[in-house]
């Protein structure tokens, strides 16, 4: 062997980073900050699944309410949510489909028909509904009660639908945040 010459040594395996001593707490900390954001994530959800329409498949329906046949737990002008059930009972207060006056009727079922059909009532009627719906007539089973939200919403319709238009139309035409629109980008600006 040469003097000056040295013997390769074999490389020094790479130690793995060191972690703290803490480092759950620091993870439990990052954690703690995105809880607002998840709870507020859950909650908007939640009230999704629960309030999706029966039009775009879910089980619930809004009806606002034209008349005070339901007085005087329910009266004109309050928006009732209905959803959707597999069985109804005497007792349940319903939304079904009227044929003769092509709209819903929110009243109560006070029995059946020979035909197995449910007899209605409103609450404030002496008189019971002449139509007996089938039970595919029926739109769904009261399930809570916003008193005079459907008439303030039914008085706002033009301005909420151009407000909805407005907003669409934005969001459309908007270029994305952080983002230059092609005619800047194409003038060099």
């Amino acid at each position: 062997m040469t003097m000056g010459a040295t013997t390769p040594q074999p490389a020094a395996e790479a130690a793995p980073p060191a972690r703290p001593l803490f480092a759950w707490l620091a993870l439990w900390r990052a954690a703690a900050r995105q809880w607002p954001a998840l709870a507020l994530g859950l909650a908007v959800g939640s009230a999704l699944l629960l309030l999706w329409p029966q039009a775009l498949g879910g089980a619930t329906a809004f009806v606002v309410l034209q008349s005070d046949s339901m007085a005087p737990r329910f009266r004109r002008g309050d928006l009732v949510v209905v959803r959707r059930q597999s069985r109804y009972a005497v007792g349940d207060a319903v939304v079904y489909r009227a044929q003769a006056l092509a709209q819903p009727v929110f009243h109560r079922i006070v029995g059946y028909d020979a035909q197995g059909r449910f007899v209605l009532r409103g609450d404030a009627n002496d008189y019971r509904d002449p139509e007996h719906p089938a039970p595919e007539d029926i739109v769904g089973r009261y399930w809570f009660a916003l008193p005079r939200v459907g008439g303030w919403l039914w008085e706002q319709r033009p301005l909420l639908l151009a407000g909805s238009v407005g907003l669409a139309w934005w969001l459309w035409a908007a270029p994305a945040p952080g983002r230059a629109s092609r005619r800047r980008r194409r003038r060099g600006a």
